[in-house]
């Protein structure tokens, strides 16, 4: 189980996706209100003894480029005691003509720089918060430096905007700043490898595929008989939930449209839910069924209304003791 040292009082992330947003939120939002959500016991106990106050999320483009979504930084522009700290010379940077007509092309593009500009015009309101978080643009690390196998602080090198709209790259400018840290954190997304006999787009790191059918270079959009992706295997590391949510049911439609046109090939004679639980446990293979999935929900449900304050639930961490309460 991985520990995190938060006995110093700054904490650097690199990314600007959601993930970063959620770690910087978790590192400085009150424990009180963290008690009361379903963040795991022994993550919550860790949290209760922290001494971060200083987290900066660091991105090597610009403010328009970010990864995150505007409900993510909205939360995080409002959490209780925090300052949200935003350099607007950093923001006028990444204002290229190219930047520009990203937002021009992308509504919530120009939501976002309308917000995070708001934010920069209130410089200075943070020192009345007990912590604070800073959003770093236009920044590439260039060296850690530590001793004894812990951070002491990261070197970066500014950088540049080149190149035209939606393609545009960091280029480092020679000018160096060096921030002192005690946690260092990497979010810079996800890549997806290929998997053996599945036809794979190298430039998009996804499986070849359109609307969750694998398809060959070859192949039109019926796909290859019985082989469909959903998730990051598909799209790519982008999107909330709910965008998997999305993801998954053009996947699943797909998969009807197939069977009620015939070219899936489908056993109607024999009950295929039986048959594939049949095959696993054949095969030794522990798994966990729906009603499994439900005796792990209940209990840990019943287990967070025991609490003081209540909690949604209470999360088992441990795999075999959620495999006894399933089984």
């Amino acid at each position: 189980r991985f520990v995190p040292d938060l006995s110093g009082d700054t904490a650097i992330v690199l990314g600007q996706g959601n993930v970063a947003i959620d770690c910087a939120r978790i590192l400085t939002k009150p424990i009180d209100e963290l008690a009361r959500t379903d963040i795991a016991k022994h993550a919550l106990e860790l949290l209760s003894q922290s001494k971060i106050k200083n987290v900066k999320v660091v991105g090597r483009r610009g403010h328009v480029q970010a990864a995150f979504t505007m409900k993510e930084l909205r939360e995080l522009t409002k959490l209780n005691g925090v300052g949200c700290v935003i350099d607007p010379l950093e923001l006028e940077r990444g204002l290229t003509q190219a930047s520009l007509k990203e937002i021009e092309n992308m509504r919530p593009k120009k939501r976002m720089n309308d917000l995070l500009q708001k934010v920069a015009s209130q410089i200075g309101t943070e020192q009345r918060k007990n912590k604070v978080i800073e959003l770093r643009f236009l920044l590439s690390p260039k060296e850690i430096i530590g001793q004894d196998g812990k951070v002491n602080s990261l070197v970066l090198e500014r950088n540049e905007l080149i190149g035209e709209a939606f393609e545009q790259l960091a280029s480092p400018s020679g000018e160096i700043e060096t921030h002192d840290c005690s946690l260092l954190l990497r979010s810079i997304g996800y890549k997806s490898l290929p998997i053996d006999g599945v036809p794979f787009d190298t430039t998009r790191n996804v499986a070849s595929n359109v609307g969750g059918r694998i398809i060959t270079e070859n192949e039109s959009e019926s796909g290859l008989a019985s082989m469909y992706a959903s998730g990051w295997l598909k799209r790519g590391p982008t999107g909330i939930i709910g965008t998997n949510i999305t993801d998954a049911k053009e996947t699943v439609l797909a998969i009807v449209e197939d069977v009620e046109n015939e070219a899936l090939p489908v056993n109607s004679s024999r009950d295929n839910s039986a048959d594939i639980s049949e095959r696993l446990r054949a095969n030794g293979c522990n798994f966990v069924d729906w009603n499994g999935y439900k005796k792990i929900e209940k209990e840990e449900i019943e287990r967070g209304s025991r609490l003081n304050p209540p909690k949604p639930r209470e999360k088992m961490v441990d795999v075999n003791e959620m495999l006894h309460y399933a089984m």
